[in-house]
């Protein structure tokens, strides 16, 4: 790069290091190489190439939802079927597996969560059952991670049949579908995922 575009890119650099936006680095794998960009008015833009650098930043184990899907989710007037959802992460069941034996932090039993298109899971361990915890985890674990569902499918324990539990949901206009004592299987796509957090837990401790 010579001439009058490498003129523009230091301009535009002093500028950035006049202000604070950028600073001198001496890790040349986060090189993040400039492209200039000739406008209708004759002067420069300067845009980024951000190849190199995305190369070098490591990935997230858990990419969020896409929007389109997240879009969709929420134009939905009803569900096409009692149990089975048509778009990831808009409906959840979720359940407590324990009493285990106390761990680091008096831990003793799972909040376990799973969602019914994907079949994701998402397990937290904690010391007590509380619908202080149950709110806790569905707020940080579900609705931060992957927006907020349409729909919410538990027991009739009494930390989902709270009053405070049933008014977060209905804040957040999540309809709450309680399965009854006759039929436990209504919410067989959690029960399956303790299944299998049981049995590796089995495995891993012996």
């Amino acid at each position: 790069m010579g001439g009058e575009r490498a003129q523009a890119v230091n301009e535009e650099i002093a500028k950035l290091l006049e202000v604070g936006f950028i600073r001198e680095i001496k890790y040349t794998t986060w090189l993040a190489n400039v492209i200039m960009v000739k406008m209708a008015n004759g002067k420069w833009r300067m845009c980024t190439n951000y190849t190199n650098l995305n190369k070098a930043c490591p990935k997230d184990a858990y990419p969020l939802p896409h929007i389109d899907t997240l879009v969709l989710v929420h134009q939905l007037t009803k569900e096409l079927h009692l149990i089975t959802t048509p778009w990831p992460f808009s409906m959840w069941g979720m359940d407590i597996l324990g009493l285990f034996p106390p761990a680091k932090g008096q831990v003793k039993f799972l909040i376990v969560a799973i969602d019914h298109f994907t079949k994701w899971i998402e397990v937290e361990a904690v010391a007590t059952i509380s619908t202080n915890n149950v709110q806790k985890f569905f707020w940080k674990n579900i609705i931060t991670r992957f927006g907020v569902p349409h729909a919410l499918v538990t027991d009739n324990g009494l930390q989902f049949t709270n009053c405070r539990f049933n008014e977060f949901l209905e804040g957040l206009q999540i309809k709450h579908r309680m399965t009854s004592v006759e039929h436990p299987q209504t919410n067989g796509q959690v029960q399956a995922a303790n299944k299998v957090i049981l049995r590796e837990l089995k495995r891993r401790l012996g």
